[in-house]
Formats: structure tokens, C-alpha cells, sequence
């Protein structure tokens, strides 16, 4: 009889759980949605109502421009030249407007400026100068027609991938209609999410080890890795970091979060290789995926792991990615790998190539949303199966960097591999994220997992030191933001 009443505790408590997951995830795809709305809404209206223009005026559209395919492309994907046509009389072309929107990796439209013209094409801009815009298209065959056009125009881009992929990030975290998780990943993210914080502090983990490190091996790790020039509170994050099961790393303006970062992904991964060593049969090997909220964050997490020598993939378009940084880029190490006949290639061998790549490197860096990318979608949602061989990509650890400007569903994009140890960088007493409804804002929406977690009274590590202010500003800051 107790042993019944037990068990029929047990089950009221896993439906309550069930239950709260799922309100948890609806009020978020509610939300979602609404924000979603709101910005196909406002794309639409500039579209249909504004005239060229405004839209000009606005920065969002260059009309009256010349297509031109440039002779090289960017690692097989053909490129195009936007510029304002030469008048006569004049020495050079004129300048374009110096307000316009369009920056390196922003995703666009380029059409031809005349009615009855060559199909539109999307396309992401690689950079900009002050005479012209050169886009990266998908297809030779839409570059070529475009180029035979008499004029174009470039027009600002909605996309739905990142809203999609934030929906089937959320999704994962509640059951199906079956009664069964969304996908093999989702029973770790839910722990995450939803188990009681004091438990969830108190758990450690492996993460890219079998076994979790104590303080002292986390130490020498950090010391090897960074050459001792980690400061105290860098040192304490990072350890925390290293043997938590979940952490939380608050490090306000010009305290090297980035740098603290990279050092304990770095140390994780040498934490890894000793552990391999010393075993008569290695484990296989588990990998970091480090993401950030932007891609100009997303560039400053591999920045900082090259200059640790870690090897580092950058998943994401080329064209989103810093020039200087571009050869570590998945397409160039695709490139590198597969040689000369890589851009020839059929699809399904130039996967296959980047699937290479991938498990060449142990750290993958992208932004949250790239972090759902084709590149690394057949592992997305997936846990590896006993005794799997080292051709799955595993991974053991996710840092998220800049985490607090970051929506909730946008985190758990990366959180869907099933990490068994998760690290979250950021500042909540920064700028949160940027929301157009101000509906969505009322209700929350903007709050990132780091600011929910920190809140609710989660462990967190506070980075005490800052390297950029003048003491008189930093003395305001800390007063006013950091209670001294």
C-alpha cells in the first residue's frame, strides 16, 4: 500500500512537471510568434508602401545601381558588385549614401531595377566601401543574369530561419503528442530549464571528460593553457566553470569574459586529451561548441581561441565572418581538405567533405541561431548511442558569450546537442536584447535564460576587474550598476 502510494506520488509529480513544461513552452512560442509577426509586419509595410525613395532615405534600398560579377568568388559561391553607374562628366562614380543600413553579413535582396528582368536573387553582403557593395549569391546562373541587367536595386531581407529554428529549439523542450521527448537531447535541456536550482548548482559534470575535473587539475589546466596571465576572479570563474554542471560567468564592460572564455574551453579541451592519455582504451573524443548572441561576438570567441592555439571551426556564411578570420571558416577548411574539385563537387560529397571538418576540430564556434545550421543539423537534436564510433559529433560542453543580450528560445538552439556541462557568459546589467513588439517587451519576452537563472539566485561568478575605463568611470559604473 505505501509502495503504491509512492508510486502514484511519483507519477503526479512527472505529470506536474510535464504540465509546467508545457505552459512554459507555449507562453514562449506564444510570444515567438507574436515578435515574428511584428517583424514580417513591419518588412511588408516598407516594401509595399514606402516609395524608393524613402526607402533609400531610410538606408534600407540602393536603387539605380550596376550588377557586376566579380571575377572571384568567396570559397565557390559567386560574388557581386553593386555601384552607382558613372554620369557623364564625371571623374568617378558618385558615393553612396553614407547612412545606408547594409553590413558585412547581412542578408539581402538584390533584383533587377526594371520591370520584366531576371528573377530576384537573396544574397548576404560580404562589405561595403564608400563606391560600392559586393553581395555573395548562391547560384553562378543568378549572378550571370543579374550582371546583364541594365540596373538593379539591393533591398534589406527578412529572414524566418532564425525564428524557425528558435521555435524547434523551444518545441524540444516538451513532449509530443505521443508522450515521448521531442528528441533524444530535450530530457538534458529540460534539466536545465526546469529542475529545482538548488539541486542543479550543486550537480557536476564531465562535460569533454569522463570524469569531472576537482579544482586543483582545473587550475593547472587554466595555468598551462593561458601561461598564468588569468587574474583571481578569471581563474575562480573558470574553475567554477570547469567541475559545474551549470555556471553562470557576470563580467561587466572591459573584464575579459571573452578571454576567461576561450581559456577555460581551452583548458576543458587539454583537461580532455590528458584524460585520453592515461587510458589504456581512449574514450571518444567529445568536442565544445561555442556560440555567442552576435556574429561580431561569435568572431571574438575565435579570435581568442586561435590565440590559444585551440582548434577552432567557424560554422556560419564566410561573408559573416571578419576577413582576417575567414580561412578558419568551415568553407575554407572544406576548401582545404577537399582540394580543387570541393566547389565541383555534388552536394552530397561536399557534405560529407564538411562533415570531415568538423570532427577534424575540437572547439566549433557560431552564433546561437548558426548553431541550428545546415552544417551541423544531423546532429542537431541527437544524443550518440552506445559504443558509436568517433564519426559523431559529440558535444560534451556548450558556452554561450554575450548570453544575457540573448532571447530565451535562441540560447536553447545550442543547448539542443544535450551538453553535459553548459557555461553562460554575459552581463545582465547590460543592454538586453533589441525587441520590435512592444507587446512581446511588456510581457518578457526580452529576458535572457541568464538573467532568469541569475535571478532565481543561481551560483554566479563576478569578474571584479576591468582593463578599459578611466578609474573616475569605473567608480560611476560600479556604484551604479554593481553595488560597488
Amino acid at each position: 500500500m505505501l509502495l503504491h502510494a509512492k508510486g502514484r506520488g511519483r507519477a503526479a509529480k512527472y505529470h506536474e512537471r510535464r504540465d509546467a513544461e508545457q505552459k512554459y513552452a507555449t507562453r514562449l512560442l506564444g510570444l515567438l510568434t507574436h515578435e515574428r509577426k511584428e517583424e514580417e509586419r513591419v518588412a511588408k509595410e516598407r516594401l509595399e508602401k514606402w516609395s524608393d525613395k524613402r526607402l533609400e532615405d531610410a538606408g534600407l534600398s540602393l536603387t539605380g545601381v550596376r550588377c557586376a560579377r566579380l571575377p572571384r568568388g568567396l570559397y565557390g559561391r559567386p560574388v557581386v558588385r553593386l555601384e552607382k553607374p558613372r554620369r557623364r562628366g564625371e571623374r568617378a562614380p558618385p558615393l553612396l549614401p553614407r547612412h545606408h543600413r547594409f553590413g558585412s553579413g547581412d542578408l539581402c535582396i538584390v533584383a533587377p531595377g526594371t520591370m520584366g528582368g531576371c528573377g530576384a536573387a537573396e544574397g548576404t553582403i560580404l562589405k561595403t566601401g564608400p563606391r560600392h557593395v559586393d553581395v555573395v549569391l548562391s547560384s553562378a546562373q543568378q549572378a550571370d543574369a543579374l550582371a546583364r541587367e541594365p540596373s538593379a536595386r539591393l533591398d534589406q531581407c527578412f529572414s524566418a530561419v532564425s525564428y524557425d529554428r528558435m521555435r524547434a529549439a523551444v518545441e524540444a523542450l516538451t513532449p509530443n503528442a505521443r508522450g515521448r521527448d521531442a528528441d533524444d537531447a530535450s530530457a538534458e535541456l529540460r534539466k536545465v530549464l526546469t529542475r529545482d536550482d538548488a539541486v542543479l548548482a550543486a550537480e557536476r559534470a564531465g562535460g569533454l571528460t569522463r570524469r569531472c575535473p576537482n579544482d586543483a587539475a582545473a587550475r593547472r589546466a587554466l595555468h598551462d593553457v593561458s601561461g598564468g596571465e588569468l587574474v583571481d576572479a578569471q581563474v575562480r570563474a573558470a574553475v567554477a566553470a570547469l567541475t559545474a554542471r551549470v555556471s553562470l560567468i557576470q563580467g561587466p564592460p572591459g573584464t575579459g569574459k571573452t578571454r576567461t572564455a576561450a581559456a577555460l574551453l581551452a583548458a576543458a579541451v587539454a583537461l580532455r586529451d590528458r584524460e585520453s592519455k592515461s587510458r589504456l582504451r581512449p574514450e571518444k573524443r567529445r568536442r565544445a561548441l561555442a556560440c555567442a548572441v552576435s556574429n561580431v561576438a561569435a568572431d571574438n570567441l575565435l579570435e581568442a581561441l586561435l590565440r590559444l592555439n585551440v582548434s577552432a571551426v567557424r560554422v556560419g556564411h564566410p561573408a559573416a565572418t571578419r576577413e582576417e578570420l575567414r580561412n578558419h571558416t568551415l568553407d575554407a577548411w572544406a576548401l582545404r581538405l577537399g582540394g580543387d574539385d570541393y566547389a565541383r563537387a555534388r552536394p552530397d560529397a561536399r557534405d560529407e567533405v564538411r562533415r570531415r571538418a568538423l570532427l577534424d576540430a575540437d572547439v566549433v564556434v557560431a552564433s546561437c541561431v548558426g548553431a541550428g545550421s545546415d552544417a551541423l543539423a544531423p546532429w542537431l537534436g541527437l544524443a550518440p548511442r552506445p559504443g558509436q564510433s568517433e564519426d559523431f559529433l559529440d558535444f560534451g560542453l556548450v558556452l554561450v558569450d554575450e548570453a544575457a543580450q540573448a532571447v530565451e528560445p535562441s540560447t536553447y538552439i545550442p543547448l539542443r546537442y544535450g551538453p553535459k556541462r553548459v557555461v553562460l557568459v554575459g552581463d545582465p546589467a547590460q543592454l538586453a536584447a533589441t525587441l520590435l513588439s512592444p507587446a512581446t517587451e511588456r510581457a518578457g519576452y526580452g529576458q535572457s535564460l541568464f538573467e532568469r537563472l541569475w535571478r532565481g539566485g543561481h551560483p554566479t561568478s563576478l569578474l571584479r576587474t576591468q582593463y578599459r575605463m578611466q578609474r573616475d568611470l569605473c567608480d560611476l559604473v560600479s556604484r551604479r550598476f554593481y553595488s560597488g
